[in-house]
């Protein structure tokens, strides 16, 4: 699965806990659990930036995306 791909997925899952969420402490659930320091998609965007020069454009681009 690329990055983009995971990425897609997470936005998915995260979108589905949103609509999920019945109070505001729910809500910081979901925003520490997908966007938080050690959630995934955090150490995704940070993974780009170890690629290859030529794929990181690419990559960025796919990311920003979702």
């Amino acid at each position: 699965m690329s990055t983009a791909d995971r990425i897609a997925a997470l936005r998915a899952e995260g979108e589905a806990a949103v609509a999920a969420a019945t109070a505001t402490a729910e809500l910081e659930e979901v925003r520490v659990r997908f966007l938080g320091r050690k959630a995934e998609l955090p150490n995704l965007l940070r993974d780009v930036g170890k690629l290859p020069p030529e794929r990181q454009a690419a990559e960025n681009a796919q990311c920003l995306r979702y």
